[in-house]
């Protein structure tokens, strides 16, 4: 497993499937310390798996469970499928948003019998009484390519040339690259006239979608830049049959230097004045080998310009945006959602195992639960703000 993909797989393939023990997902409630201003939580469901997104419309939610592979809308605790035709093998639902006008989008992909390249990758819009528009993100990943030209792994020119070597054998040859074509659609946003922006983890690019489903790039996400420590090299060192190894001496000079990794984009929520709010990862292991290092970007839309809001996230896989610009983030190794004011302060909202999902309306913070590792199912929760 490479720098590239260890994060993307982790999110999605260890949720999803069960490859690593996380705690079973609970909630704590509002009355404790650390929630006294929320007011309460009140638990909708536990029925739901892999909850990768969540989208709330009135008293409705609406669920993309990526375990089911199915999109239900979740009213006085029961959950009702409203999509169809989503298990073909290896596919996957991500993320799920609905409109002002009712309408409804969501991500769908798939992968070959590896598991690791994505062979399609949509984004469905669907609105009562009107056929599909059925937009193809891997058609326009193919022809553009967003992050093309981009570099990552270490930049050219980098000294310790028996570590530039070993890396790039570590990582399959991501040592040192530039963006290759993937995509794998995590996110969807309405943008109002019937336009969406999708966050693709693949392609490290928010995408447009018009209402005919016409595909452009809003813009690529910066390269996540790490300093190379002994635990980043210990993280990728490992023998022929894939055990830990000692990284060799020769290696050592990498030390101390930098390496890009992706980006990877989970969520993408409109805030104030327009500007979209985008979680990303990134791209390289987020456990104590590296450390907690997902971010949450503002993105200009119009420009494709970004600037950090705020960092040190473990696994941002999704992000929820109140009226006043406030941000939520599931941090799905973290076990909680992390609160990040206008100015990037970030505090404690509430503890909770393994949040996939996170959603605001109103005041109220939406927050959803996987259910793959414990007895029990998983849980899409209420909190008041």
């Amino acid at each position: 497993m490479t720098f590239r993909k260890r994060l993307v797989l982790t999110c999605a393939a260890t949720v999803a499937l069960g490859v690593a023990a996380a705690p079973m997902a609970t909630a704590k409630g509002s009355g404790d310390a650390k929630g006294k201003k929320s007011g309460f939580s009140r638990t909708l469901s536990t029925e739901v798996l892999a909850p990768f997104g969540i989208a709330v419309d009135g008293n409705t939610v609406y669920v993309a469970d990526g375990a089911t592979n199915t999109v239900s809308k979740l009213v006085k605790g029961t959950l009702t499928p409203i999509a169809s035709g989503l298990s073909a093998p290896n596919s996957e639902v991500a993320g799920v948003d609905v409109a002002d006008d009712g309408s409804i989008a969501y991500t769908t992909s798939t992968t070959d019998e590896s598991g690791f390249v994505h062979i399609a990758s949509k984004l469905v819009i669907t609105k009562a009484g009107q056929a599909d528009v059925v937009a193809d993100l891997m058609v326009h990943e193919q022809q553009t390519n967003p992050d093309g030209g981009v570099q990552y792994g270490l930049q050219p020119g980098t000294d310790c040339a028996a570590g530039r070597a070993w890396l790039d054998i570590m990582t399959g040859g991501f040592g040192s690259y530039t963006g290759i074509q993937d995509t794998h659609p995590y996110a969807v946003a309405s943008l109002g006239n019937g336009s969406w922006a999708v966050a693709d983890a693949g392609a490290n690019a928010i995408l447009k979608v018009s209402p005919t489903g016409q595909v452009s790039t809003i813009a690529v996400l910066p390269v996540q830049t790490q300093t190379i420590t002994p635990g980043l090299l210990a993280s990728v060192s490992v023998d022929q049959e894939g055990n830990p190894a000692p990284v060799p001496d020769d290696v050592n000079c990498l030390l101390g230097k930098t390496y890009g990794f992706e980006p990877v984009p989970t969520d993408v929520e409109v805030g104030p004045k327009g500007m979209l709010s985008v979680s990303t990862l990134p791209g390289g292991p987020e456990d104590p080998s590296g450390g907690a290092r997902g971010s949450v970007y503002l993105v200009n839309p119009a420009t494709g310009s970004s600037s950090r809001l705020a960092t040190g996230f473990a696994a941002a896989t999704n992000i929820g945006v109140a009226g006043d610009g406030t941000t939520y983030v599931a941090e799905l190794f973290g076990g909680k959602i992390s609160k990040v004011t206008r100015n990037g302060a970030v505090s404690t909202f509430t503890e909770v195992g393994t949040p996939l999902s996170v959603e605001v309306r109103g005041g109220f913070v939406y927050a959803a639960t996987a259910g793959i590792f414990g007895p029990g199912g998983g849980s899409v929760v209420q909190y008041r703000r």
